[in-house]
C-alpha cells in the first residue's frame, strides 16, 4: 500500500464517482478502477460498493477513509516540517551600517536572490563594533561595515572605498571649495553622527580639531527580514 493508493481512494470516496475523480487526479478511469482494486487487495475487504449508476462506501470504506485522511494529513505535515528545516538552515544573518542600506543593498540583494531564491536573508541594523562582537558570538553570518577588522577570528575584504561629505549652506565660504580638509573645519559648527556609529574615520576627523564644535546624532538598530 502506497500514498498514492490512499490519494486515489479518497477522491473516489469523496466524488463518489469515478470519472470526476480521475479528471481531479489527472489520471484515466481504467487507471484509477485498477488502482482501488489493488488497494481493496491488499486492505483484504470491499471499500466501495459500484454499480452502473453509483459508486458507494461500505462500512469498512467508512472507517478507512477516515484513517486515509489522517495519514495523509500526517504525510503532508511531515513534508513541510522536514523543508522547514532545511529552510532555517537556509538562512543568512547579514549586519549592515546605515550606508549600506541606500549604497549597497539595493544592488547586491537582488542578485543574491536570483542565485539562492530559497535562501531567507535577515538584515540588522548595527553599528560596526556591534557586528564585529556579533560575529565572534556566531550571530551574525556576515557584517558590512566601514573599517577593517583586525581579528583573527574575523575574514576581511575591502569591497570599496566611502567618501565622506560635508553639507553645507550655499552661502558658506567653504561651499564651494572642491575638497575640505578636517583643518578646515576647525571652529566651524557642524552635527556629526554618534562616534559609535561613525567608526575610526570620523574619529580621526575629529582628533584633527583643536576646538570642540560638533554636536552628535544617533539612530536606533534595526531588524529586517527581506
Amino acid at each position: 500500500m502506497e500514498l498514492r493508493h490512499l490519494r486515489y481512494f479518497v477522491a473516489v470516496a469523496q466524488a463518489l464517482n469515478f470519472t470526476r475523480a480521475a479528471e481531479k487526479l489527472h489520471t484515466s478511469q481504467p487507471s484509477l478502477s485498477s488502482q482501488i482494486r489493488d488497494l481493496e487487495n491488499c486492505v483484504g475487504v470491499p471499500l466501495l460498493v459500484r454499480d452502473k449508476r453509483k459508486v458507494a462506501l461500505t462500512a469498512a470504506g467508512e472507517c478507512f477513509l477516515q484513517d486515509a485522511l489522517a495519514i495523509l494529513e500526517q504525510a503532508e505535515n511531515a513534508k513541510l516540517r522536514a523543508r522547514k528545516i532545511v529552510q532555517e538552515d537556509r538562512q543568512l544573518t547579514i549586519g549592515f551600517v546605515p550606508s549600506a542600506e541606500v549604497n549597497l543593498l539595493p544592488k547586491v540583494l537582488p542578485m543574491f536572490r536570483l542565485r539562492q531564491p530559497d535562501t531567507l536573508i535577515e538584515l540588522v541594523s548595527l553599528i560596526t563594533t556591534q557586528q564585529e562582537e556579533k560575529i565572534r558570538r556566531g550571530e551574525l553570518d556576515v557584517g558590512l561595515m566601514r573599517h577593517p577588522v583586525y581579528s583573527p577570528e574575523i575574514d576581511y575584504l575591502e569591497l570599496f572605498d566611502e567618501p565622506l561629505v560635508v553639507v553645507l549652506p550655499v552661502d558658506h565660504p567653504l561651499a564651494h571649495e572642491k575638497e575640505i580638509t578636517a583643518a578646515q573645519l576647525d571652529g566651524v559648527n557642524f552635527v556629526s553622527t554618534d562616534p559609535a556609529y561613525s567608526g575610526r574615520l570620523l574619529r580621526s576627523l575629529k582628533r584633527g580639531l583643536r576646538k570642540k564644535t560638533a554636536s552628535q546624532i544617533s539612530s536606533r538598530w534595526q531588524r529586517i527580514f527581506w
